[in-house]
């Protein structure tokens, strides 16, 4: 909380007014120490360093800010307020006197103050991490425990953008050095895993790092397992230091700090991490061509997994649109589509080949490393550390002429350059392009493509080879699911050679994960994202058939007679993968050309009768059902409007047949069974919900002209209605409303059955029809909002049908008489059940006040007297002193409003019935 405190200090104060506070030097350099403490102690307050790296940031953001020569007065002379004006910018006094003494250009006291601290701030915080992630004593550190908080992690990092640009050629050369150190460690314990402790020290060629690596195995007991996870675990986290502080540039020219040496610094750091990368994808896949290695090794730690996809992801949310100058994929000329799993840097399709990258190229400089396998690590004072551009364009690109004029001009004689020997594409580039450009030219991995092909490769190989960890797979999803629903960066994925690679090869045979046991989730967003890439191309038309070949394959093996009847896990796990798979690719039909073309494939086709057989044999077996059942309701989904047909098709009327099939499907077999006594939910109710719900979305849709059934004495209407209904009355009362997910499902249905299709619920036999009706009554009390507005929306339904029935005759009509001869109190009751809920509960009045109106108007029908009659039982209930005024309100609520269901009526029945309710809780008696 007092780091809390601290934050908003910043926040609801300008730099300004805290420089000239009487006690600001000191408040600084105690918050300076607090932060260094806090570090150091990362156990003592782990939530708390979020927003000390949060406070740094506001104020080091704040210093091209502050007025340069103003507020050195707190420095001296004393007796600044926090609230006290900002004074004149001129005369640099406090509010509390003191002198500013500088000119206009020379740095304030306050810069020079957090120049110094900031860069300090900054050295504790990433020794400390390093320090407390690496292994001491046999055991790791206590930032290696953090890190299984993932959130927590992200969280922590995303607050250091700012703080860590600041003074970015320090902080990054530092930055560099650390990595450095531990990355060679971790190289060398990779390489020498399988020869234990006597392989390390003779793995790789820099003897420095092998004997950083020896001490790390010497620290962890002589186990190089540990060690190595112990190195892995500091990497993580500069991982996610280094991915934070990149996510903070920014390429618009106007920007502040966007400059040729950060975009050198930032290729920097970028580079480092896509070599740990290829490090990463080159263990596993050669673990994978020699099984009889070390397996348990060849994988890294799932912190560090975690940690890389962070960095994609920042990758691609700060880098990968248009808004940040990446060019439009179709002004990519002269940059063939690249990035097929073998080509570039990147890893093959087959292994992921690993190209070892080359002895890094800025000098280490300001960092040190300790003895012991620890990092004792201090910043420099000043100095990028780094090598001058024109020897890095040189070693990068061998082009000394380019490097000359780097050294003659800058960059922007730099960018000239290029666009005159051809390296942009064209010469109208914008600044920002021009800079996004250069930025992964200095990388040294190609263009921006290459190295997002590198990206996508290492999420597909970890999608092969993390199965058994689900929340590695569904992080890797939650990524690729970002990139693919990105327009630009979906745009640019789609053009890859290793999407279409993906896009071709995407089976069980490939992802082993897509078959395993709970990973069911994480199938249908795999297939959804891919379908997502398919779909944003020009050319999906094209390439949707060979893409859903595979799952076109398998429907139509289950479509066979027979076929779905076999009782076998091999064909109950087939088509639970079906369903799932189906859901994904229709739920990524973002409209009516992409929802079409998936249609057309599925059911236009015919297959879905796999679908509907799957539902029938299955039906006893959630697992197996449950997925088929989703598949439909997603089909039904209009989401978007995606749903819509030419007037000469008969696509509608298929799909709302397969609705009714499948839900008849379900129904027949299911009901001829007793609920299961334990766990009925998982048995029984989410099934029934979903068949419910697939059955809502098909009569609530406008795809379909639902009356040509009856016009032309088709059964399938009737078919699906019988077994929705049946369906929701073999669920106990009790069991719809002590589970939300089915009462939401349950009474949307209602909602649609009372709107449209009355005519048929008032032919139900009377203890049906009663029963939906105490149904409704116990859904308006509900505290589910949905829930109590799908049941006034039915209640008002059914109370208008019958007002508006007794001018003209409707088809109803004659069935609501009939079911209100068995029960003459029924619009009463609703009435006065709806009006309690008015004055004595907390309802959303929006929701109840329709249905009051229009069952007082029903009851006053059916019994002229109703409102006079209850109103004055009301007015009876109160004490003797407030009965006046109550009745006075209750003739007021009806002044006005008039015996119609016109919107205008009701409208301003609607705006009485807030006045009322407003009033009379002020005093009458609950």
């Amino acid at each position: 909380h007092f780091c809390r405190l601290l934050g908003r200090l910043k926040s609801n104060y300008q730099l300004a007014e805290l420089v000239r506070s009487a006690n600001y030097t000191e408040w600084v350099l105690l918050s300076a120490d607090l932060a260094r403490t806090a570090f150091a102690n990362p156990d003592y307050s782990p939530a708390s360093l979020q927003y000390i790296l949060g406070l740094w940031s506001k104020l080091v953001a704040a210093v091209p800010h502050l007025m340069r020569g103003g507020g050195a007065g707190r420095a001296s002379g004393g007796g600044g307020s926090l609230s006290g004006s900002t004074g004149d910018s001129g005369s640099g006094s406090g509010s509390g006197g003191g002198s500013g003494g500088g000119s206009d250009d020379a740095p304030s006291a306050a810069d020079v103050e957090l120049e110094r601290l900031g860069p300090e701030v900054v050295a504790a915080y990433v020794q400390a991490r390093v320090k407390f992630s690496g292994v001491t004593g046999g055991a790791e550190g206590i930032s290696a425990d953090a890190l299984q908080l993932h959130d927590e992690c992200e969280a922590e990092v995303l607050a250091i953008p700012g703080l860590f640009r600041f003074g970015y050629d320090r902080t990054a050369a530092g930055l560099m050095a650390v990595w450095d150190s531990v990355f060679g460690t971790h190289r060398a314990l990779a390489a020498g895993a399988v020869g234990g402790a006597a392989g390390v020290a003779a793995a790789g060629t820099d003897p420095a790092a092998a004997d950083a690596a020896s001490a790390a195995v010497a620290a962890a007991g002589g186990d190089v397992a540990l060690a190595l996870r112990g190195s892995e675990c500091q990497l993580a986290w500069l991982v996610y230091i280094l991915a934070a502080t990149v996510s903070g540039q920014s390429f618009g020219l106007s920007a502040t700090g966007c400059t040729d040496e950060t975009v050198r610094l930032d290729a920097e750091l970028i580079r480092r991490v896509l070599q740990l990368l290829d490090l990463t994808d080159q263990r596993v896949t050669a673990a994978a061509a020699a099984p009889g290695t070390a397996s348990r090794l060849a994988r890294c730690d799932p912190r560090l997994e975690h940690a890389l996809l962070f960095f994609i992801q920042r990758i691609q949310t700060s880098f990968l649109s248009e808004a940040h100058g990446m060019p439009s994929p179709q002004k990519l000329t002269g940059s063939a589509q690249r990035g097929k799993a073998g080509g570039g840097s990147g890893a093959s399709a087959e292994h992921g080949t690993f190209l070892v990258p080359e002895a890094n190229v800025v000098e280490e400089t300001a960092f040190a490393a300790g003895g012991g396998g620890s990092l004792g690590v201090s910043f420099a004072a000043g100095g990028g550390g780094g090598i001058p551009a024109a020897s890095l364009i040189s070693r990068l690109s061998g082009t000394t002429g380019l490097a000359a004029s780097i050294e003659a001009g800058g960059t922007s004689k730099l960018l000239g350059g290029m666009s005159a020997s051809g390296m942009f594409a064209s010469k109208a580039v914008s600044g920002k392009q021009a800079r996004f450009l250069e930025l992964w030219r200095l990388v040294g991995r190609g263009d921006h493509t290459e190295v997002v092909a590198t990206l996508i490769n290492h999420m597909a190989t970890g999608l092969r080879f993390w199965g058994d960890v689900h929340t590695v797979i569904n992080r890797t999803l939650e990524v690729l699911e970002g990139m693919a629903f990105s327009y630009s960066a979906g745009r640019l994925l789609n053009s890859l050679e290793s999407v279409s690679y993906l896009l071709k090869n995407h089976g069980p045979e490939s992802f082993p994960f897509l078959a395993l046991q709970g990973n069911g989730r994480a199938r249908t967003r795999f297939y959804m994202c891919l379908a997502r890439l398919l779909f944003l191309g020009e050319d999906a038309d094209e390439r949707f058939d060979a893409f859903f070949a595979p799952i076109a394959a398998t429907m139509d093996a289950a479509r066979a007679p027979g076929a779905a009847a076999a009782r076998t896990s091999a064909v109950g796990a087939g088509l639970s993968g079906l369903g799932r798979d189906l859901r994904g690719i229709v739920r990524a039909a973002h409209n009516k050309s992409t929802f079409n073309l998936v249609f057309d494939s599925i059911i236009a086709s015919g297959r879905i009768e796999a679908v509907v057989n799957g539902i029938a044999s299955w039906s006893d077996v959630p697992a197996v059902c449950n997925p088929l059942l989703k598949a439909v309701v997603e089909m039904t989904t209009n989401r978007g409007s995606r749903i819509g047909f030419p007037s000469s098709s008969p696509n509608g009327v298929l799909l709302f047949k397969t609705v009714s099939q499948a839900v008849v499907a379900y129904a027949k077999p299911v009901l001829s069974t007793p609920i299961p006594e334990t766990d009925a939910y998982a048995a029984r109710f989410k099934g029934t919900s979903q068949a419910i719900r697939a059955l809502t979305l098909a009569l609530s849709g406008t795809f379909c002209p639902i009356g040509v059934f009856d016009l032309y004495k088709d059964p399938t209407l009737d078919h699906a209605l019988e077994g929705g209904l049946r369906l929701f009355q073999s669920i106990p009362h009790a069991s719809v409303h002590s589970h939300p997910k089915v009462a939401r499902e349950a009474f949307s249905f209602l909602a649609v059955l009372f709107h449209s299709h009355l005519d048929k619920l008032v032919q139900l036999p009377l203890e049906s029809f009663q029963s939906l009706l105490a149904h409704l009554n116990a859904g308006v009390n509900s505290i589910d909002d949905r829930v109590a507005s799908s049941a006034a929306a039915a209640i008002d339904n059914l109370c208008t049908a019958f007002v508006r029935g007794q001018h003209r005759t409707r088809k109803d009509t004659a069935g609501l008489r009939r079911q209100l001869a068995a029960q003459p109190t029924l619009f009463e009751d609703v009435m006065q059940l709806l009006f309690k809920i008015v004055v004595f509960s907390e309802a959303s009045l929006w929701t109840v006040a329709r249905p009051l109106l229009s069952s007082t108007l029903a009851a006053c029908v059916v019994k002229p007297a109703a409102w006079s009659d209850f109103s004055s039982a009301m007015v009876g209930s109160q004490p003797p002193e407030v009965r006046p005024r109550f009745k006075a309100d209750l003739d007021k609520l009806m002044t006005g409003i008039t015996r119609s269901l016109d919107a205008p009526n009701r409208e301003r029945f609607t705006r009485a019935v807030h006045l009322f309710r407003a009033e009379v809780l002020t005093y009458v008696q609950m």
